[in-house]
């Protein structure tokens, strides 16, 4: 057996892994020659286009969402939210996050083939609750709106408890009434 030559009991904290080879290997070559820093197909050469690509990609994943792709659609409504994952010629803007938050909502639980998609990551209270939170705190672009962002918390807390979320669900009612307390105010 392996496990007896190679000294591995089977307890997960004697496993050996990749780096506790008893045959260490060199790594650094590429087809039995070492890379240098000249060679095109470097990092450094790979990352002049940087901004180029990272707007070439924003693009496409624009164009997925606008085709209806609902992934796509939270992935750019991620990234105007948080700024992270933009295309560096546009801004942080919750206006359009928010937009793009309401079109994945919007948008059916099937996939193209229109059946039902279980691998869906972002549930229904989730994108929901963001939405809220945004409208309560507004900012980057986003006028304040805590009577919209109360009503969202109780979509949200609603969309939890069907989602058999309970604790969640009252985390939402809560802060609806504290969006609520706000417009009183």
């Amino acid at each position: 057996r392996d496990s007896e030559t190679s000294g591995d009991s089977g307890f997960p904290s004697e496993r050996r892994g990749e780096l506790d080879d008893p045959e260490p290997q060199d790594h650094g070559h590429l087809n039995g020659r070492r890379r240098s820093e000249s060679d095109e197909d470097s990092l450094g050469s790979a990352g002049r286009e940087t901004e180029k690509n990272k707007t070439k990609g924003f693009n496409y994943l624009l164009k997925a969402a606008k085709a209806g792709d609902r992934q796509s659609m939270i992935l750019v409504a991620r990234a105007f939210d948080t700024g992270q994952n933009l295309s560096p010629d546009r801004c942080q803007d919750w206006p359009e996050a928010l937009h793009w938050y309401n079109t994945a909502l919007e948008t059916t639980d099937c996939d193209e083939g229109g059946e039902f998609d279980g691998m869906q990551h972002e549930p229904r209270y989730a994108l929901l609750a963001r939405e809220a939170e945004m409208l309560l705190t507004g900012g980057c672009g986003l006028e304040k709106d805590p009577q919209r962002s109360g009503d969202l918390y109780t979509q949200a807390a609603e969309a939890a408890m069907e989602a058999m979320k309970g604790r969640l669900a009252n985390q939402y009612y809560e802060k609806a009434e504290e969006a609520w307390a706000q417009m009183e105010e």
